[in-house]
């Protein structure tokens, strides 16, 4: 099954685009203040016909924050982009998935980091609204240091996926508009096309079902 990361929690919006664009499931990530919300959002949504996975995204480093919210939500991800963001995601048990380890400046991610998220079985996320919402210059230097990073994932085995990242309706994008996204980022088609098609069993369910990273062909 395929999937989409968004940042959009209108029951509406999300239906109309499961419709026209054949997201298999919503990933729905927002930065909770409470647990209450999270547990109402997902009671609004299990009486739709909507298939979603919910989310907690994490800004600061908060242990507590992370077992409290493990028992509610499906995943916890971390906003990375700083060397301590990323470490402390990579390192943390409970900490499921690091959205955007780098940016348009430095780059924040290196290859010890990426060892450290491929034993610990850390998944890595990129959302396409990132590159979507830069321009000029600092658009070019965001994809270079996409590019850079991905590079080390392959390397390393680790688990890499790409999301819209979508806040509004016009930021969604279709699944081939995402597995084109990986192809610009040096992953081949049969390692796109395996990652979009499986990105549900791979995140939640069957870690095994991992062989894409290498470069050949998955088996059919």
């Amino acid at each position: 099954m395929n999937c989409d990361l968004v940042f959009i929690n209108d029951i509406e919006t999300l239906l109309q685009a499961n419709m026209q664009l054949k997201t298999d499931c919503f990933i729905i990530a927002q930065p909770f203040m409470s647990i209450k919300q999270a547990i109402d959002l997902k009671k609004e949504l299990e009486a739709t016909k909507l298939n979603f996975k919910l989310c907690h995204v994490m800004m600061r480093p908060n242990s507590k924050e992370i077992t409290a919210f493990r028992q509610v939500v499906d995943l916890i991800a971390f906003v990375g982009g700083t060397v301590q963001a990323n470490k402390f995601a990579v390192s943390t048990k409970g900490i499921d998935i690091l959205l955007n380890p780098t940016s348009n400046k430095k780059f924040e991610f290196d290859q010890n980091l990426a060892h450290i998220a491929q034993e610990n079985d850390v998944k890595i996320g990129f959302l396409f609204s990132e590159i979507l919402n830069t321009k000029g210059f600092s658009r070019m230097k965001t994809f270079r240091n996409y590019a850079f990073v991905c590079n080390l994932l392959k390397k390393y085995k680790v688990k890499t996926f790409f999301f819209s990242g979508a806040r509004h309706e016009f930021e969604l994008r279709s699944s081939k508009d995402l597995r084109a996204f990986y192809v610009m980022l040096g992953f081949k088609k049969e390692q796109a096309f395996y990652f979009e098609k499986n990105a549900i069993e791979l995140i939640f369910e069957k870690p095994k079902l991992f062989e894409v990273i290498k470069d050949e062909k998955p088996k059919a």
